[in-house]
């Protein structure tokens, strides 16, 4: 089966998928117990969508609810190689914004301004002016519009972050991308093309990187992670 076909069927809304008998790819299944489940009314979920794709397919609680560092470590452990301890910095914050106070976070809790949740999102729009916790089709659309091969190089990221930054700082008067804000972006990124990438000149899969940022954990279309453990920004 062509991954191409499987990642066709996938990033199809489920009903759609549903309509369509005889889908190319439709036959595949994703890790068993990592099925993909779409939030449901009461369930929790945050801004960033990598931790969403991790809920919605079970390396994270799928309510998204009372989520440990433990847990974050061991999502991206088990889904992108990423040895325990390198998401300190992002993990950290994601802690430090719940409301309980005993080390957890529920997924919401992340919007948060400039914890996790930061402006000139490629996919959301700024919480100062909307719902950064919506996906917003209209931003990823001209986001996406920049990556016009089947790899993402380092130059293509720079020039849809500026992009992005631009049209976010025109609308909102709150635009704010100094000191932490900067610094997310940049963790976001690195995630992103280590992940995706050849972990020199970047060239994230732009399948793969649809399919994250639309919720899915990008193991359920045959991804497979790095056969390196990552263990920094290098």
């Amino acid at each position: 089966m062509k991954l191409s076909n499987i990642l066709f069927s996938i990033l199809l809304p489920a009903g759609i998928r549903g309509m369509v008998n005889g889908l190319p790819g439709s036959e595949y299944r994703a890790p068993e117990g990592h099925e993909f489940i779409p939030a449901g009314h009461n369930d929790s979920r945050s801004p960033c969508p990598w931790l969403n794709a991790l809920a919605n397919h079970g390396y994270l609680p799928r309510n998204g609810r009372n989520i440990t560092r433990k847990l974050v470590e061991e999502g991206f452990h088990k889904t992108f190689n990423f040895v325990p301890g390198t998401l300190e910095g992002p993990t950290a914050g994601a802690i430090t914004t719940g409301k309980r106070g005993n080390g957890t976070f529920d997924l919401e809790d992340t919007v948060k301004h400039n914890v996790v949740e930061h402006d000139g999102s490629m996919s959301r729009n700024d919480e100062a002016i909307g719902n950064s916790l919506v996906f917003d089709p209209v931003i990823w659309n001209r986001t996406r519009s920049h990556f016009k091969s089947d790899t993402i190089s380092l130059r293509d990221i720079a020039v849809a972050r500026l992009d992005r930054f631009a049209t976010a700082k025109a609308l909102n008067p709150q635009f704010d991308m100094s000191g932490d804000s900067l610094a997310n972006t940049f963790v976001n990124h690195a995630v992103w093309q280590l992940s995706f990438g050849d972990r020199v000149e970047g060239n994230a899969n732009t399948l793969f990187t649809r399919v994250i940022f639309g919720k899915y954990a990008p193991d359920s279309i045959g991804w497979r992670s790095c056969p390196f453990i990552l263990t920094g920004w290098c």
